[in-house]
């Protein structure tokens, strides 16, 4: 009989089913034992002390980094490296996976297209959408909160948003998946690079074709914006202009999908504010930031160390992921 390898024993789960049915109890109590704790699965240590957390989110020592790149597609094989090169390659020029200087240079260049104007401009669009989607579910008397709604209002939004057609949707969500499974994959297998890969090929097919639609013809949408963005007089490339609608498309998603379902179901277990709010309308703006606080639509971010850390508590080794 054959002994198969087992998976360290962990003390706080944070990876099960159960754990993200109710996080709250077991993040309290790593709080109170374990602010600092090394997860050995994740090989990353976990903070849930807000100043801890704090301290390296406002990092100001470049003590830790935004590129986690090198972390996805570990083990993969050798027959698929130049394809895990261009994923690489790609997935680097994210905003959100950049330190400065790129990242102060990127976001300068955002601001100069998503001003708030352009997004008050979309107001009565979305409102009209809104409108729509209710209307659909009101004619048949009951709703499901994600399918009928969450899940379809973010894709109209960013559609209207870029100037891009409604019924691409479905496309742009499955290049989603095969490219963000690779970050998922623990050891990546060749499938899991060749995959990712052509997610990546298939948004730059997609989305170079209207950037070249909108150097040829400026329209008023932010895609039109960005590809006219300059600072200094440089704008941005063709392939970090790609991965910044990437990034928009995928920051729009699934965040606002979960902003609107846990708001929901946030208010459906606590009837009487649900109440005051259809009492007090002009309350909404304070209860949406408070429903995000209370139960955020996204769980944790992730840095990497890149120096010995002194001063956070058992958390002294260097270039370890902080999650």
């Amino acid at each position: 009989m054959s002994l198969q390898p087992t998976a360290p024993a962990v003390k706080y789960d944070i990876l099960s089913p159960a754990f993200f049915a109710d996080p709250y109890p077991t993040l309290r109590r790593m709080r109170e034992e374990d602010p600092v704790f090394w997860h050995p699965l994740l090989k990353s240590w976990v903070l849930t002390r807000y100043a801890d957390i704090q301290r390296v989110l406002r990092d100001s020592k470049s003590e830790f980094s935004n590129s986690k790149v090198e972390q996805y597609g570990l083990g993969a094989p050798e027959s698929v490296r130049d394809k895990l090169e261009v994923f690489n390659t790609f997935v680097s020029s994210w905003v959100a996976f950049m330190d400065p200087p790129n990242h102060t240079r990127l976001r300068a260049l955002i601001a100069k297209a998503f001003t708030v104007q352009a997004v008050e401009r979309l107001r009565p669009r979305i409102q009209h959408a809104v409108d729509d989607l209710l209307a659909a579910v009101r004619r048949r008397g009951r709703m499901d909160v994600v399918a009928d709604f969450a899940a379809q209002l973010p894709m109209i939004v960013f559609s209207e948003l870029m100037g891009i057609p409604r019924e691409d949707g479905e496309r742009l969500r499955e290049d989603a998946l095969t490219v963000m499974s690779l970050f998922g994959a623990g050891i990546a297998s060749a499938d899991n690079v060749e995959s990712a890969y052509r997610g990546v090929m298939s948004y730059y097919e997609y989305f170079n074709a209207h950037i070249a639609a909108r150097r040829s013809r400026s329209t008023e949408d932010l895609l039109s914006k960005l590809v006219e963005a300059r600072v200094d007089g440089v704008g941005m490339t063709d392939t970090e202009l790609v991965a910044m609608c990437v990034t928009l498309f995928l920051a729009s998603q699934e965040t606002t999908l979960y902003m609107v379902a846990n708001a929901v179901n946030t208010l459906a277990r606590h009837p009487e504010q649900a109440q005051r709010l259809r009492e007090e309308p002009r309350l909404i703006d304070g209860a949406l930031e408070e429903l995000m606080r209370y139960d955020s639509p996204t769980f944790g971010t992730f840095r990497r160390a890149v120096v010995a850390i002194t001063d956070l508590p058992g958390a002294r080794s260097p270039r370890a992921t902080m999650c």
